[in-house]
């Protein structure tokens, strides 16, 4: 492959990963705001706010409130954003949705 055409390759790749819709990344709980931060900025207003609530009603869901917690021990928030690793806002927002439509029924 010429210079020229791996420049092109390159080029084009950049080009797509640049063009990729932002995620969630899970891997840590800085991360995690950081990321959802960046996935809402990209909203307008009103899908900002549907995100905001459709990401809190999907990371509160895995965690068990019913269950009293020990002394010391806490809520797993880091097993509940790691389950949203690399979700989009569109992904999480049908999640949700299918949340309420499952607790409807």
């Amino acid at each position: 492959m010429t210079g020229k055409a791996l420049a092109y390759l390159l080029a084009v790749c950049l080009l797509l990963v640049g063009c990729s819709e932002p995620s969630i990344d899970g891997s840590s709980e800085r991360a995690f705001h950081d990321s959802a931060a960046k996935v809402a900025s990209q909203l307008s207003p009103a899908e900002r706010w549907a995100f905001t609530d459709a990401l809190l009603l999907v990371t509160m869901t895995g965690i068990d409130f019913g269950t009293p917690l020990a002394e010391g021990e806490q809520l797993d928030f880091e097993g509940a954003i790691a389950r949203l690793h690399g979700m989009s806002a569109e992904e999480i927002m049908a999640m949700a949705d299918e949340l309420r439509r499952l607790h409807l029924e």
